[in-house]
């Protein structure tokens, strides 16, 4: 199976296409009453502050990037070699 590298941009990006597809969603969803306002509000303050984090360390790690522009951290999958970073972890 082919290794899958995710770069810190990539992370930052996805949780921010989340919240937004969050933010179009719960509305709708909490009018059909699927979920509760409480709920909506709290799981998009949530992903807002992933987001907010997780875009904080791309930009820091691209300020850090080598000549060609490439980031030092990546998240591998499907690899046995641990990657520099793994987002989500605790030290």
């Amino acid at each position: 199976m082919a290794e899958t590298i995710f770069i810190a941009t990539d992370l930052a990006d996805c949780t921010e296409r989340e919240l937004a597809q969050r933010r179009r969603a719960y509305p709708r969803w909490v009018k059909a009453k699927r979920m509760t306002q409480a709920l909506a509000d709290r799981q998009i303050a949530l992903m807002q502050a992933t987001a907010r984090k997780l875009r904080a360390e791309a930009d820091a790690e691209g300020a850090k990037g080598d000549l060609f522009g490439r980031s030092n951290s990546v998240l591998e999958i499907g690899s046995q070699a641990p990657a520099q970073k793994h987002f989500g972890e605790h030290p």
